[in-house]
């Protein structure tokens, strides 16, 4: 039926009759008209009634089924046709028929209103449809059907009140719409159609968009993809729109600021705009600007800020609003909203890339410009100021005033003619005529009979252009004359020489002052450019701040603004990359990937140009500097980094072949590039041996002979023969403990890869350690803890050696003090300090090496012996026929294993209690040396004896931890000398130690807890800092008690020094993580901080840890039982500000409904501290608080308990 019906319909439009004249009779006219009106009527409900069909098909699969295609697929085929093509087939015919002049058919000349309502409502009913929607061939034939009827039809207004139903209406028809409004007005010319819908949707009620947010949310995309499509004719009818910005919904203002946008960019940043254009131009950017910085909407904010990035990246910002819209930036930066935030630093950093100034914004060179082109300019104002100058006015006036009364000068003539004297004498070098005619000019000008005169001769237009004529040749005649006397003057200049310069510097002086105004532009611009990179660099501290929140996207849009800052050369940008450079350890794995991204980006970026070595080449001196610029506290970080590129492959492995290069050949013309002397660059290549060695210990261990020839060297600082550098021996050394064999899996085991003694390593290390115990030099206690390191790392027999060495060194220092001080050798505390060192420093390697490799060596060749035993039995049960032995029946049951290991445990603690540090030992023998240094009193300002001291002291921590007993004897002196030693230096020493101490032996150290938490309250930062950082990771590793002392470390939230107050946050938000340990400890700080004898005095402190604190307690179980705690200690306590303290606790809880019932059941509690006015405050906030979380089930109950309060 519809095929025979579609073939009808084809055959009435495409087969006119064969009679059909320019003029129809009225019977053929009344019968093709009513063939057209039933074949169309017929064909609009066949479509209709498939549409019903395939919606209800999809209604139905839609509740079986998730799957889109398949649900498509059933339609389709329960239809029994191709419905999308079939309908693109219709509407299609539907489309050739109102394609041609039906309008003939009617009397009127005008087809029926029914007709055109009845076609336009089908296909704004097949719109409707999301599925049919989907297919670009069905839009595509119903939008050209629709624009064809408003075209020929006039059916522009009944078209845009439907497209604001089907926006009020249909979600996904924001798109198809503004596609059709812009096919209407670009295709079919019916550009009144934006101007109607546009004011049908101003028309819409304002509190429509807040009751519906569906609707709104569409006809705000609608409004932003119109201006995108139509951004002109959207201009012309702004006024429609801009007053919704006043509105309270916060998806229109967003619509409206993306359509100015759109304006902006397309239509009012094209070259040679008018002033109008200008004028509505700096009217949007303000409605811009104001949005950004004062909407009180976050949406709004970041939305406004979308649109300044939009116009950034399409080049549409003038120039003079860069450094306000980076100011604006800057102070958004501290948005709490953290989609405000971003959306800054990623304007900020478009503002960079797109900058309209230059590539390097280093603001020295900058400065340096301006000032020489002020100066310039200062010379040009000051030489014109000097051709103004009154000089021989009175030869002049009679030549002036005989030609302007010989020509009709206008006021405008006049001025030209004056000044053209004044310039063409300039270019001539004829200073004192020029002078006078500037002078005399003003002399005529205040003359008014003169004026009168002039100005009195204007006629006409016609008779002006006679004049002009005129003027020009007298003005010609004129300048020939003070030419003629001038050259008089000097007596030289033929006549066709003067007539040719006059006509030349006539020229010139159509512009006199274009040289000035070139200047003043100049000027201008590098103001400008000078003001942007200032304002960047106020904004460096606060995206400092971002690298270190705890939000994702602030840390790694900062980190992406430092990167390119670099590439920009902002001096501002170093304190960024190295800021970021921390961020590597940071949990987050896409925050690592940013920063190796950043800087393999900055380090490894190259031209494709290049070939390979000259990339390698250029990746090793990117490295080297980096490594030369670094901080001792930067290198690991750069480790870690480098680890993580060579993870991901792209380090080139070339560079490691570099790196040895330069250490054996360093490069003089790199020195004098980057000014790394020669030993510098031996330092930092074997420092970026050492960390490629931490992946790949082959890079050091196929070298060693030219590690051992070139590093291991005795040498002497350049500026001094007598001082000795150990720094290239003591990075040497470093990277040579990264051959020690890596932590493995558990239960495997890895043998230590060790070097004989007589080896060359081993003997030049021993060696250079002690020919330079008695010599001159700064690094030598660093080299001389790493050297005795490697050596327990890679000797074959460590003890034996490093003891040989420490005899060698003892018998150095009993000589020296047996003996008067020799010449040109260190002092004796020197000496002592670097003796104190060492054997601290063997006292702990050899308590790593027994309870690390000598252990393991055990427990492996027990491991061995146990195998092998265990194929003996195998063996001799296959040659014995009997049934088991059972002697063996404990070994079969594993207990003979676990004995073992209980034996092997036991052994070693046994070395370690009575063979190393015992007064018989001869380690133990020099521990009544350290316990008399750290006995004896020290003058502060006797600085070296303080430094013996020092290390005597950590040298007795370093014993402490080998054995137990010998802390236990130990433990008073230590922790009377961390209280009471005057120098911060040995505090800060000991508290690092006692936190030592407590991991190795908790149990002694359990009742000395509170002497270090005390170490909080001390009166040196560095201690302060330590201690935190100390008590961070004891309590982090649950090694020490919490409960009753962390109130220590809340008090630090709010220390004076900023880096204890970010270790005490970092402490609580890895708390926090902890399960319920932050609810635990809870209770107890805001009962000691809250206390009034041993509290916190300042109550803006109290409040600002406990905004900070509360935010962790999340869980409203844990909310509601911390309510509960509080009222009663609301009961409890006595003390005013402890009421208040307690009252504003509960302010800033979370409420839910169990909350308001804890509250509410609890009322007879708190109830007699009401009386207090700022408690009765706090309490009216709570109740605040909880209306507007409130269900209405729980409603009345907060009104009652307002009632009550």
């Amino acid at each position: 039926t519809s095929k025979n019906l579609i073939k009808s319909h084809w055959r009435h439009t495409f087969e006119p009759p064969a009679e059909a004249d320019d003029q129809l009779n009225e019977t053929l006219q009344t019968k093709y008209l009513n063939a057209l009106k039933m074949n169309i009527y017929l064909l609009t409900q066949m479509i209709d009634s498939y549409l019903s069909l395939s919606r209800k098909e999809d209604r139905e699969n839609s509740t079986t089924t998730k799957n889109k295609k398949s649900s498509k697929a059933k339609s389709s085929t329960a239809l029994g046709i191709d419905w999308e093509s079939e309908c693109q087939r219709s509407v299609h015919i539907l489309m050739s028929v109102f394609d041609l002049d039906i309008h003939r058919l009617w009397n009127a000349q005008l087809v029926e209103d029914e007709l055109t309502s009845l076609v336009c409502n089908l296909c704004f009913k097949i719109l409707e449809d999301p599925t049919m929607v989907k297919s670009k061939l069905v839009k595509s034939s119903v939008l050209n059907l629709l624009g064809c009827i408003i075209k020929k039809h006039n059916q522009s207004l009944s078209a845009s009140l439907k497209v604001v139903q089907m926006l009020q209406h249909f979600d996904h028809s924001a798109t198809p719409m503004a596609e059709a409004v812009h096919m209407w007005a670009s295709t079919y010319k019916c550009r009144s159609i934006v101007s109607e819908v546009l004011r049908e949707l101003s028309h819409i009620p304002e509190r429509d968009f807040i009751r519906d947010s569906s609707s709104t949310k569409t006809i705000c995309s609608f409004i932003v993809e119109l201006s995108y499509y139509l951004p002109d004719a959207v201009l012309l009818n702004i006024s429609l729109l801009l007053p919704r910005m006043d509105e309270e919904s916060y998806m229109m203002r967003n619509s409206v600021l993306g359509a100015v946008g759109e304006i902006i960019i397309q239509c009012l940043s094209k070259e040679g705009l008018d002033e109008k254009s200008k004028q509505a131009r700096d009217q949007f950017l303000d409605i811009l600007y104001d949005h950004a910085n004062l909407d009180v909407n976050a949406f709004v904010r970041s939305r406004a800020l979308h649109v300044w990035l939009n116009l950034v990246s399409e080049n549409s910002l003038p120039v003079k609003r860069c450094p306000d819209l980076v100011e604006l930036c800057v102070r958004l930066l501290l948005d709490k909203s953290n989609l405000v935030r971003k959306v800054s630093v990623q304007l900020l950093e478009a503002l960079l890339r797109k900058n309209p100034f230059r590539d390097n914004l280093t603001i020295s060179p900058l400065q340096c410009s301006l000032k020489q082109e002020q100066e310039k300019l200062e010379e040009l104002q000051s030489i014109q100021a000097y051709w103004f100058k009154p000089k021989h006015e009175s030869k002049f006036v009679g030549k002036i005033e005989k030609r302007s009364n010989k020509i009709k000068l206008t006021k405008q003539n006049i001025i030209f003619l004056a000044f053209s004297h004044v310039f063409n004498h300039y270019v001539l070098n004829k200073f004192p005529p020029s002078v006078f005619c500037a002078n005399a000019s003003e002399i005529i000008f205040i003359t008014h009979k003169i004026l009168t005169f002039l100005l009195g001769e204007i006629n006409d237009e016609k008779n002006e252009e006679n004049k002009s004529k005129e003027n020009e040749e007298i003005l010609e005649e004129g300048m020939q004359e003070d030419d003629v006397e001038k050259n008089d003057e000097n007596g030289s200049g033929s006549e066709e020489e003067q007539t040719e310069n006059e006509k030349q510097d006539l020229l010139k002086t159509q512009e006199p002052n274009l040289e000035i105004e070139k200047k003043k532009e100049i000027i201008e611009y590098l103001s400008n450019a000078i003001n942007f990179v200032e304002r960047f660099n106020d904004a460096v501290p606060v995206l400092c701040q971002l690298l270190n929140s705890r939000t994702q996207s602030d840390v790694v849009e900062a980190i992406n603004f430092f990167t390119a800052a670099w590439e920009f050369q902002l001096g501002c940008a170093l304190e960024g990359i190295t800021g970021m450079l921390e961020q590597i350890w940071n949990e987050d794995q896409k925050i690592r990937d940013a920063v190796v991204s950043a800087y393999r980006k900055l380090y490894f970026k190259t031209d494709s140009n290049i070939t390979s070595k000259v990339k390698t080449v250029n990746v090793a001196d990117n490295m080297i500097k980096l490594v030369a610029g670094s901080s001792n506290a930067k290198l690991p970080a750069i480790e870690c980094l480098i680890g993580e590129i060579q993870k991901s492959g792209d380090w080139p492995s070339a560079v490691a072949q570099i790196c040895w290069d330069r250490l054996t050949n360093p490069l003089a013309s790199f020195a004098i590039v980057t000014g790394l002397s020669e030993m510098k660059q031996r330092k930092v290549s074997i420092q970026l041996l050492g960390m490629l060695a931490n992946k790949d210990a082959n890079v050091i261990k196929s070298k060693i002979k030219t590690l051992v020839s070139v590093g291991l060297k005795e040498r002497t600082l350049p500026t001094s023969e007598n001082v000795f550098d150990f720094e290239l021996p003591f990075h040497t050394c470093v990277a040579l403990s990264k051959l020690a064999a890596k932590k493995t899996e558990a239960g495997k085991y890895m043998r230590q890869f060790r070097y004989p003694d007589d080896h060359q390593l081993i003997t030049t290390l021993t060696s250079l350690v002690v020919s330079g115990f008695n010599k001159k030099s700064v690094m030598w206690v660093k080299f001389a803890l790493e050297a005795v390191g490697v050596i327990f790392q890679l000797s074959d027999n460590p003890v034996v050696v490093s003891t040989s060495m420490l005899n060698e060194i003892k018998g150095v220092v009993h000589a020296r003090l047996s003996s008067d001080e020799p010449s040109g050798e260190i002092p004796v505390n020197e000496l002592l300090m670097r003796f104190y060192s060492i054997i601290g420093q063997f006292a702990l390697k050899l308590l790593v090496f027994i309870e690390g490799d000598v252990q393991s060596e055990i427990k492996q060749n027990r491991k061995l012996q146990e195998e092998n035993e265990e194929a003996d039995k195998n063996a001799q049960k296959k040659n014995k026929s009997s049934g088991k032995d059972d002697s063996h029946l404990e070994d079969d049951m594993g207990v003979g294993g676990a004995t073992a290991d209980d034996a092997d445990q036991e052994f070693i603690k046994n070395v370690l209690e009575t063979e190393i540090v015992e007064p018989d030992t001869p380690l133990g023998s020099l521990s009544e040396w350290l316990v008399r240094c750290c006995t004896v009193v020290v003058e502060p300002s006797d600085h070296s004896a303080v430094r013996v001291q020092q290390t005597a002291s950590l040298a007795l921590a370093k014993f402490m931890l080998v054995s137990s007993k010998f802390c236990e004897r130990h433990l008073r002196l230590l922790f009377t000398m961390l209280e009471q030693s005057p120098h911060e230096g040995i505090r800060a020493n000991l508290t690092i130690a006692a936190g030592d101490l407590s991991v190795r032996f908790p149990n002694l150290l359990e009742p000395w807890t509170s002497h270090i938490y005390a170490r909080l309250n001390d009166k040196s930062v560095m201690v302060k800092v330590y201690a935190t950082k100390v008590l961070t990771n004891l309590i982090l590793n649950d090694m020490i008690k919490v409960k009753g002392h962390v109130s220590e470390m809340a008090r630090c939230i709010v220390d004076e020094n900023e880096k204890i107050s970010a270790i005490a946050k970092r402490f609580f938000q890895e708390l926090a993580k902890k399960g319920n340990s932050m609810y635990n400890v809870m209770p107890d700080i805001i009962s000691r901080l809250s206390d009034p004898d041993i509290g916190i005095k300042d109550e803006v402190d109290f409040k600002k840890i406990m905004r900070f604190l509360l935010e962790y307690i999340q869980k409203d179980k844990q909310t509601e039982s911390l309510i509960e705690k509080l009222c009663h200690r609301l009961e409890a306590t006595r003390d005013k500000q402890q009421r208040r303290d307690l009252a504003f606790c509960l302010s800033i809880l979370n409420y839910t409904e169990k909350g308001v019932k804890k509250l509410y059941d609890n009322f007879s509690l708190y109830a007699n501290v009401l009386r207090d006015e700022q408690v009765y405050f706090l309490f009216n906030n709570i109740l605040t608080k909880c209306k507007k979380c409130a269900k209405p089930d729980v409603k009345s109950q907060v009104d009652e308990l307002e009632g009550k309060i």
